[in-house]
């Protein structure tokens, strides 16, 4: 096939992708519905960039543009070739289909209602969940954030700061509700904190928890007054804003060590380099599969929440997952660091052209999770939140990171949901 013809395929699935990808995302924003973020990403993360490369090399200035994106991403993989745009093309297609599909059957299967009233928050309440987000934030920050840093000097995450961590998505949770009941006052409150931590830390999977919820406040609301067009650009503006995150919040490289500042932000917040490591996993798993994760990620991901860690450590080794594979294999020995193959490539990575069976695995799991939330009114917030932050999270390719932090997000918010809810029904029985 030649050169042409593989370039001129790739556009069509490119375009067939766009157009799949852009018709869920405004349904899923008009019926309220987490998957925004699916196709949002999708769009941004591996759709665009790829439709902009196929189009690049038809004209002859993909060289120009990959020279670009390396001058200011040094890591990124620029090794692209037709066939690996075609492949790739074919994979997001197919992927995105089978996910659309999945979504439909889940919802058929396991009924959700998801229009049942939240929680509501007393004073007492308010102060208590407050404190305890506010003391997590605090122990977070106190122990030096900065979280890129601290793993470029091997400086470990003690015990005190990994369990604060788990209770930061709590802030989000509670500012959603606050939101929903137009308590923007108090939702700030919850909103300040965590924004500080994220901007400390650079952390966009933590700074993306807020957007989450403020646009899940809003498609979620019945009486809606915002237009579709209105939320898209919201939501548009919020996913640059957790690119800028860490790209201009520390002093010693990115954004402040660049001599052409404004090139250097257009270039990272409009397209992310992930799509150079999704380029570099599907060329590593057509070279070399015996060098791949071979299914173990995915392995891992489904037994999370499952099987305690402590029970299998090999399982759940970081250095045995995609993100760290591809890192090691890029770079040579595991030091530092790791890379993100959008989900697309860490599907392909891990299983292959079997890989697109987790568009069809996703969608249950994401069900389950809204009904087992939805069983208790203390937990009904927890998954509009946790399910858009996970979506963020693993489009960029950190699916393992995004579905332990769902999973230990819902046990954590369970723990501090019912400990309140439970006291201040005690108390009201008493009175």
């Amino acid at each position: 096939m030649s050169d042409e013809f593989t370039l001129l395929a790739a556009l069509l699935l490119c375009s067939a992708a766009l157009v799949l990808a852009l018709r869920q995302l405004i349904r899923a924003v008009r019926r309220g519905e987490e998957e925004l973020l699916f196709w949002g990403g999708a769009v941004y993360f591996a759709i665009f960039p790829m439709l902009v490369d196929a189009l690049a090399f038809m004209f002859g200035d993909m060289q120009r543009i990959s020279a670009l994106i390396s001058k200011e991403s040094p890591n990124y993989w620029d090794g692209v070739t037709p066939e690996i745009l075609f492949q790739g093309s074919l994979f997001v297609f197919a992927f995105n289909g089978i996910f659309y599909l999945g979504n439909i059957l889940a919802r058929k299967l396991i009924k959700v209602n998801r229009q049942k009233p939240l929680p509501a928050y007393g004073v007492a309440s308010q102060i208590i969940l407050l404190a305890i987000i506010i003391a997590a934030c605090s122990v977070v920050i106190s122990s030096g954030a900065d979280f890129i840093e601290n793993q470029r000097n091997s400086v470990q995450m003690d015990r005190a700061t990994g369990l604060a961590q788990l209770f930061i998505p709590v802030g989000a949770i509670c500012a959603f509700v606050f939101i929903r009941q137009k308590k923007y006052f108090v939702a700030s409150l919850f909103i300040v904190p965590v924004i500080v931590v994220a901007v400390l830390s650079q952390a966009r999977s933590i700074f993306f928890l807020i957007p989450g919820a403020i646009l899940m406040a809003y498609v979620t609301e019945k009486e809606r007054r915002i237009s579709i067009a209105s939320l898209l650009l919201t939501a548009f503006v919020f996913l640059l804003l957790s690119q800028a995150v860490k790209l201009v919040s520390n002093e010693n490289y990115g954004f402040w060590v660049q001599d052409n500042k404004i090139e250097f932000l257009l270039v990272n917040m409009f397209r992310d380099v992930s799509i150079g490591d999704y380029y570099y996993s599907i060329d590593v798993r057509n070279r070399r599969e015996n060098l791949t994760t071979e299914g173990a990620s995915s392995l891992a991901l489904v037994a999370t929440g499952v099987i305690p860690p402590f029970a299998a450590r090999e399982l759940f080794d970081p250095a045995n997952t995609v993100t760290y594979r591809i890192y090691k294999l890029r770079f040579g020995e595991f030091d530092f660091g790791s890379m993100h193959p959008t989900i697309y490539g860490f599907a392909y990575f891990d299983l292959g052209p079997f890989g697109i069976m987790l568009g069809l695995l996703l969608p249950f799991l994401m069900q389950i999770y809204r009904l087992l939330c939805g069983k208790l009114i203390f937990m009904r917030p927890v998954a509009p939140v946790s399910i858009a932050a996970f979506y963020f999270v693993a489009m960029r390719g950190s699916l393992n990171v995004a579905y332990a932090k769902l999973v230990f997000t819902g046990f954590v918010s369970f723990a501090i949901f019912f400990a309140i809810y439970y006291c201040v029904s005690r108390i009201s029985s008493r009175n």
